[in-house]
């Protein structure tokens, strides 16, 4: 069961740092072309902001995440 929960939890942080890497490349190619005309121009400001955004909640998550991974990897190599 142990296993399971620490691939789990793996799996989980893989997912949280690809969406924390792909999303805002997403927002970076589609946004100026969302944007009216005339505020194209203000991508360049909108999107670092989003970025920020989302790795500021991506950080917290992935930082407690690694936390517990930690100490089930402990436990699990206490185990016998």
């Amino acid at each position: 069961k142990l296993v399971f929960l620490l691939i789990h939890r793996i799996l989980n942080i893989v997912f949280l740092g690809l969406v924390a890497v792909v999303l805002p490349v997403s927002w970076a190619s589609r946004l100026g072309a969302v944007l009216p005309m005339g505020l194209g121009a203000w991508a360049s400001v909108i999107v670092p902001g989003l970025i920020l955004i989302l790795w500021g909640a991506m950080a917290k998550r992935i930082y407690r995440l690694i936390g517990v991974l930690v100490l089930d990897f402990r436990l699990w190599k206490r185990t016998p």
